[in-house]
């Protein structure tokens, strides 16, 4: 649960967009147009000493299947996940679509019926919806992650058995 001043900034959509709803083909448009923004600054950006590198730009996840976000109450949420070496998250999955960005370490996800994939420090994933997995430090350091979630507002990010 975010702290009790955190939930205004949940719902601050309604005022900026008037209380109104969007459709969704709306907002794919503007983060086009946000997207080719930001390739434009880089440019600019990268000539007054601003790096700006894409990390990950994908439209399916790592099972290969198409991004599809919930339709209603959207909410983002982030989160930073630390991993001891030898340890692991515990089988789960997710009914939303979320991206992983390894912050530091080595980690290892093994999905239901794919083999292991290995993602290292300055790697993004798109992470499966709905399937079995399992997210592992076999490594000697820790791994710390970003996870970045486009959920439904009050239903749940993670499904454990």
């Amino acid at each position: 649960m975010l702290p009790e001043t955190s939930r205004p900034m949940l719902n601050s959509h309604k005022n900026f967009f008037g209380g109104r709803v969007i459709a969704m083909r709306s907002i794919s448009i503007l983060l086009a147009g946000i997207a080719l923004s930001v390739l434009a600054v880089g440019i600019t950006a990268a000539q007054n000493g601003v790096t700006i590198k894409p990390v990950l730009q994908t439209t399916t996840n790592t099972m290969g299947r198409p991004i599809v976000f919930p339709r209603v109450r959207n909410q983002f949420t982030v989160l930073t996940i630390d991993i001891a070496p030898g340890n692991q998250l515990g089988r789960h999955m997710h009914p939303v679509p979320l991206v992983v960005y390894v912050l530091a370490g080595t980690l290892t996800v093994e999905e239901d019926g794919y083999p292991a994939r290995t993602y290292a420090r300055g790697q993004a994933f798109a992470e499966a919806v709905n399937v079995w997995h399992n997210a592992i430090n076999r490594g000697t350091a820790p791994v710390r992650v970003l996870v970045v979630v486009a959920g439904e507002e009050g239903k749940p990010v993670l499904v454990k058995p």
